[in-house]
């Protein structure tokens, strides 16, 4: 559940970044 947790946060993290970053 955790692990689930992490990589939903980071996946929407790392597309909050690519959009900021384009």
């Amino acid at each position: 559940m955790n692990s689930l947790f992490i990589m939903i946060s980071l996946g929407i993290v790392g597309a909050s970044f690519m959009v900021i970053s384009t």
